[in-house]
């Protein structure tokens, strides 16, 4: 038994060193690649705004069904129990009570059961009901319109969070490949210096030029892990999830043109169709409002079981009510008021959402030319600043050029190519954004 207990604890130990030997041998986290769809799938299901606007939807929807239920029969069933004394005064004229010690009081007391089964039934109120069913309904749709807003709205916020990180990250590639130049070019430096070609200076010159490349490289790869807690946090995922893009910025002319785009906005955008039916909604308030002066004819009846003592007396009865409002406080008139406002105030929100909307298409658009034309350019420029470096290093290699202009040209290169990125990663945004204007941002 005791060479049993050995062995089982041999073969333990023996497992559990395989497994840290093995965990030793992994990365702490494996980064998880994503293309931007599947980086777009995932929020969809995790972002917890998407959820919101869905659980808005359904309240609205439950609202509709409350206000229709005042079509159907309604149907009370109580119980009553009281204990309580029976006195009372003589009143004249009813010829009774007017005996010796009538209107005295007593404190016997007796029991009351009551068991009563009522019905009421709106027959006709002139379209009052109706309209309030006509409102709370156009609220409901405008609310599943609203999932759409927050559905483009987080997709953009996706796209820009994407696109920022795969920006952040070319930029730290060209900043590593400034620190290997720039180490390159103190290697010449002290070489130079070793044999007397050159000054000390263009040693000292090249180690503060190193010294600042790797300044700003630390700069960049913290814009990466800014980037990657933006992009994680707009996918509704952990902030130190290790998302890696799988996808690359590149240029994709849009060929849309402006008018059709505009075209496109103010028939798809959703906060333009949310905001026209909640037009909708108001105009229907405004008329149930306006039929609060007309009457409700409703009918009722009922059947009621009494005693003091089971079994219970069995009565019964129905009838109609006409309810005539004719006076109450001005209320009415005040909700009509209210109404008539409200309509007014959506209407000036259309408005101002049409407004808003082609300007938006409009500072898209523009966005969109102009990165365009800054690709062409920038391109331009990187070729340029290469050849300018090629000739800087050349010429300090044969010692008629200085330090000065080989740092210079290496600047200007690793900022034209970070003016390169920066301006293929506004064109990408500047198409996303053109989406989410004429309403075909979750459109893929």
């Amino acid at each position: 038994m005791q060479r049993l207990f050995f062995f089982i604890l041999f073969l333990v130990m023996v497992e559990q060193t395989s497994q840290f030997c093995l965990a030793a041998d992994l990365p702490a986290k494996e980064g998880k690649r994503l293309s931007l769809k599947a980086a777009v799938d995932l929020a969809m299901g995790r972002n917890p705004n998407v959820k919101s606007s869905s659980k808005i939807y359904e309240s609205a929807n439950a609202k509709v069904g409350e206000t229709r239920s005042n079509f159907f029969p309604q149907l009370e069933l109580d119980f009553t129990y009281t204990r309580a004394t029976s006195n009372f005064a003589p009143q004249p004229g009813l010829g009774i009570g007017g005996g010796p010690g009538a209107g005295a009081s007593s404190d016997n007391s007796f029991n009351n059961y009551t068991a009563s089964l009522n019905l009421r039934q709106l027959l006709y109120d002139f379209g009052k009901l109706s309209s309030q069913v006509e409102s709370v309904e156009k609220l409901a749709q405008s609310a599943s319109v609203d999932r759409k807003t927050t559905t483009d709205n987080l997709i953009l916020n996706v796209k820009q969070s994407y696109y920022g990180l795969l920006q952040s990250q070319r930029i730290v590639e060209v900043n590593e490949e400034t620190v290997r130049q720039m180490e390159k070019h103190l290697e010449q430096a002290e070489g130079f210096y070793k044999v007397g070609s050159k000054a000390k200076f263009d040693v000292t010159k090249a180690r503060v030029d190193l010294t600042n490349a790797k300044l700003n490289l630390i700069k960049a790869k913290n814009s990466v892990k800014i980037a990657r807690v933006t992009l994680n946090n707009a996918m509704g995922m952990p902030v130190d999830f290790p998302v890696e893009p799988e996808d690359s910025l590149v240029f994709k002319k849009e060929e849309m043109a402006f008018e059709a785009a505009q075209k496109l906005a103010l028939e798809h955008r959703p906060e333009l169709l949310s905001i026209r039916l909640k037009k909708e909604s108001s105009s229907y308030a405004l008329q149930s409002s306006r039929r609060q002066y007309f009457p409700s004819l409703t009918a009722n009846g009922g059947t009621i079981y009494r005693n003091q003592e089971f079994p219970l007396i069995y009565n019964w009865n129905v009838g109609a009510t006409l309810a005539f409002p004719f006076f109450n406080g001005f209320q009415t008139k005040k909700q009509v008021d209210g109404a008539q406002a409200n309509l007014e105030a959506v209407t000036a929100q259309e408005e101002i959402q049409v407004q808003n909307i082609l300007l938006e298409v409009e500072q898209a658009f523009l966005n969109l030319t102009a990165a365009e034309e800054q690709i062409e350019t920038s391109g331009l420029i990187v070729k340029q600043a290469e050849e300018n470096l090629d000739l800087a290093e050349g010429r300090y290699r044969a010692g008629v050029g200085t330090a000065i202009e080989t740092t210079d040209a290496e600047v200007s290169l690793t900022n034209a190519k970070t003016n390169a990125i920066q301006t293929l990663y506004s064109y990408n945004l500047a198409q996303a954004q053109l989406e989410k204007a004429i309403g075909m941002g979750s459109q893929e």
